[in-house]
């Protein structure tokens, strides 16, 4: 697999609600895959900066910055859209239900690859403090690097934001990407669950500029 994607692909998953029509939320993440090389469950150290816009009550548009392929002189960006489907309504059980699809750029002035991304989530918010989450992700590899065929790339997410201080929120997620997948033998030892796929850890900030979505 390219490495160039794991890296492009560690951005936190703040797209789980959308921000709300005309508003606006900052964000920055910290985390990745883990690796186990020099010391074990040690995540590649990425920095993710982004925004997210709110179009409409349903429609958000997002971009992150990743910082870590700018050390090696590669530009990686992501941009997207969000969409959600159902919203949780206060005093029900159901969940708030989101779709995303990402778009993950990056490019060494030289060479250029696109790696479409598709998330799906559903979130509850408790106590309109917590808002916990449970999603699916699947990866579109054009690159691949045996022969250059295409895979599609899958994996379960799950997550927690904590809201603080009306506007503020930090979070916490863990991604495993095709667990299905042997690393055993890659160059690279990545720490995940019986050396199986990629697991990813991943810390957020969040600054809010509108309440969350749903039941607030």
């Amino acid at each position: 697999m390219a490495v160039s994607w794991l890296l492009g692909a560690c951005a936190a998953p703040h797209t789980v609600r959308t921000v709300g029509k005309g508003k606006t939320a900052l964000n920055v993440s910290v985390g990745g895959p883990l690796f186990s090389n020099l010391l074990p469950g040690m995540p590649v150290p990425n920095i993710a900066v982004g925004a997210q816009y709110g179009i409409t009550d349903a429609w958000d548009v997002h971009t992150n910055f990743h910082a870590l392929p700018a050390v090696y002189r590669n530009l990686a960006l992501d941009t997207g859209v969000t969409r959600r489907l159902l919203q949780q309504q206060k005093g029900k059980w159901w969940p708030e239900l989101t779709l995303t699809l990402r778009l993950n750029m990056i490019t060494s002035f030289k060479a250029f690859r696109l790696y479409p991304e598709l998330h799906g989530y559903a979130s509850y918010l408790l106590k309109r403090r917590w808002l916990v989450y449970l999603g699916l992700t699947t990866f579109y590899d054009f690159f691949w690097e045996k022969g250059n065929h295409f895979r599609m790339h899958w994996g379960p997410t799950l997550g927690c934001d904590v809201r603080f201080a009306k506007r503020y929120s930090v979070g916490l997620s863990f991604r495993w990407i095709s667990p299905q997948e042997d690393t055993s033998r890659l160059t690279l030892e990545w720490a995940s669950p019986g050396r199986l796929g990629w697991f990813f850890i991943q810390l957020s900030f969040r600054v809010n500029f509108s309440a969350w979505g749903g039941a607030s």
